[in-house]
């Protein structure tokens, strides 16, 4: 019955494949198009991974993984017999991409230039330092590495994926080298990542390497782990803490790295002033601080009452840094056309809702082309749309940009903006992106997906999260947020935290007026989101390299686009690719939280 359901699966993909490519405009890839139809289920799991991951007939016995993948090769019956009657029409790097987009296969598919199959994370160490009055946090995260081969010449790589709360940056990097703490140096991310392939590959010696990634995460890369010593890095990352109605919250920085099955954890909230309604996973001792010793743990959370923003500023090289809140304050807005972004996720009676409540006039559907939305439509377009598991809106088809309105459900499972980089979709955003206002944009459920998650990043999009009943109010009333952005300001918008952070002209005179003393996380993520306001629609030009924006990086010492962090092994490796200390930056001041 299996062998039968393989076939089955194998022929349908095939045929699904042959005619994405005859009826569809090329404007994605057909990997994309059939990543949006296809079935999702553990045998297409294992047809993808054939010949990838899982052994089939007649290949030479290999038990190291091809491509990318991080997985030994594997020995299955089912993937065995069924690749004998059947095999996908797909090249190996198409189905790749579909198991990126739909299995979360991305940290399995990393370019890796040395196996890490015998790795495991021993043990994880957070230590966080929360900022009521300043609605941020800093977290460190220290991890240990164990080798578990029995060949104590053997060296491999390990590789975390790290996911951090919206609006967060990576701030410092550290590796053991010698049994002794070496803090990395900010660089642009080509020297960085120079730096690394050329030690790691050719000479095999001691570095450690954080890049920026799409859709809040980042990447470690840290060599060699050898069975002689567990290996150690820190990774220090600053926060919004996110504003939910009346309450802030701390969330979890969890990763995907080495097995973490039997990972140990070591958890140190420490809270800088007293706090209301302080609710925990684990015991409070006192009032401020929040211990915890276990089993590793990924998702958790702290939550506390609001607190008003201090209006203590932080003073650096003559410039103050200063969080103010903004107010939802509604601007009268009435769009001249309404785009709808359908996928899976939604419901018909929500899209009929939208539809009667508009009275169908200018509203919008995308399925290879823009389509207006009529009564006798309606139906139809909706049924093909939703039958699609995700939706990449064209944001660069939208009429009057500034006038309309986008109203999106976000899903997990989209391609991310890199992963497209070669298509005429993304020709077409990179031609437009940098002339796209702000869009407003309305999402119906939590969570944006990754490619809407990079826009609203880069400001190519404002968005306000809220209920189907919500959105019928603020259209009844003809109301929306305004799009507060300005890249000609010295202000950065903090939208989960609903901050602003303010760059003046300050005198270091300054005295701290009520006791609470600002910390330089201020100064880190204003510059983190003043880049990311700067650079907006130029990420899609690769354009966006200059000096002010890599000069602003290093003074405070943030990863971004256009910068990361490297630990390198000796003075005279930084010297040879050109890594320079900085002298006036925040990168040795960070307040470390040990």
């Amino acid at each position: 019955m299996l062998l039968i359901q393989w076939v089955k699966t194998t022929h349908r993909m095939d045929e699904q494949y042959a005619k994405i490519e005859m009826d569809t405009s090329d404007e994605l890839p057909t990997w994309v198009k059939l990543s949006q139809t296809i079935d999702k289920s553990w045998l297409t799991e294992r047809i993808l991974k054939s010949d990838l991951v899982y052994q089939v007939p007649s290949e030479r016995v290999d038990w190291f993984p091809l491509g990318n993948f991080e997985e030994i090769r594997r020995h299955d019956p089912i993937v065995m017999m069924g690749a004998f009657f059947a095999k996908p029409n797909l090249a190996q790097r198409e189905r790749i991409k579909i198991l990126e987009t739909l299995y979360d296969a991305r940290h399995h598919t990393q370019e890796r230039l040395w196996t890490g199959r015998n790795l495991r994370t021993k043990e994880v160490i957070t230590n966080a330092r929360l900022y009521p009055s300043f609605r941020l946090a800093y977290t460190e995260k220290i991890l240990s590495i164990q080798n578990t081969t029995s060949n104590s010449w053997q060296q491999e790589e390990a590789i975390y994926t790290f996911f951090v709360p919206e609006g967060s940056v990576v701030t410092s990097l550290s590796l053991w080298i010698n049994g002794k703490e070496e803090r990395g140096y900010l660089t642009t991310q080509a020297k960085a990542d120079s730096a690394y392939k050329t030690i790691v590959g050719m000479e095999r010696r001691d570095p450690s390497v954080v890049h920026w990634q799409e859709g809040n995460t980042m990447r470690v890369r840290v060599f060699p782990c050898t069975s002689n010593e567990n290996r150690r890095f820190k990774i220090g990352i600053t926060s919004p803490l996110r504003l939910d109605q009346n309450q802030l919250v701390y969330e979890n920085i969890y990763f995907k790295g080495p097995n973490n099955t039997q990972t140990s954890e070591t958890v140190k909230i420490e809270l800088t002033e007293k706090v209301t309604a302080l609710n925990s996973p684990w015991e409070i001792d006192g009032e401020t601080l929040i211990t915890h010793q276990g089993k590793y743990t990924p998702d958790w959370s702290v939550r506390f009452a609001a607190k008003s923003l201090s209006t203590e500023k932080f003073i650096f090289q003559g410039k103050g840094y200063q969080a103010e809140s903004y107010q939802s304050v509604y601007e009268v807005f009435s769009p001249t056309a309404v785009y709808l972004d359908v996928n899976e996720t939604w419901r018909w009676p929500e899209f009929e809702a939208i539809c009667s409540q508009l009275n169908y006039r200018n509203v919008w559907v995308y399925d290879d082309q823009l389509i207006t939305i009529t009564p006798q439509n309606a139906k139809e377009m909706y049924t093909k749309l939703a039958q699609n598991r995700f939706s990449l809106f064209p944001v660069y088809r939208i009429s009057n940009p500034d006038k309309a309105l986008l109203i999106t459900k976000g899903v997990a499972e989209t391609p991310s903006l890199k992963e497209i980089k070669e298509s005429i979709f993304a020709e077409n955003l990179t031609k437009t992106a940098e002339k796209l206002p702000s869009i407003r944009t309305f999402c119906l459920n939590n969570a944006l997906s990754p490619y809407l998650k990079t826009l609203q990043e880069l400001r190519l999009l404002a968005v306000i999260h809220g209920s189907a009943d919500e959105l019928q109010t603020l259209l009844q009333k003809r109301q929306f947020k305004p799009v507060l952005e300005n890249k000609n300001r010295s202000v950065a918008f903090v939208e989960s935290a609903q901050m602003t952070i303010k760059e003046v002209e300050s005198s270091a005179e300054t005295t701290t007026l009520t006791g609470l003393k600002a910390p330089d996380h201020l100064l880190r993520l204003y510059a983190y989101n003043h880049i990311l306001q700067q650079i907006g629609g130029h990420y899609f030009q690769k354009d966006y390299l200059v000096d002010s924006l890599v000069t602003e990086a290093a003074r405070a010492n943030v990863v971004t686009p256009i910068s990361s962090l490297v630990v390198l092994e000796t003075q005279a490796d930084y010297q040879r690719f050109d890594i320079k200390k900085p002298t006036d930056s925040r990168s040795q001041k960070i307040g470390s939280c040990t």
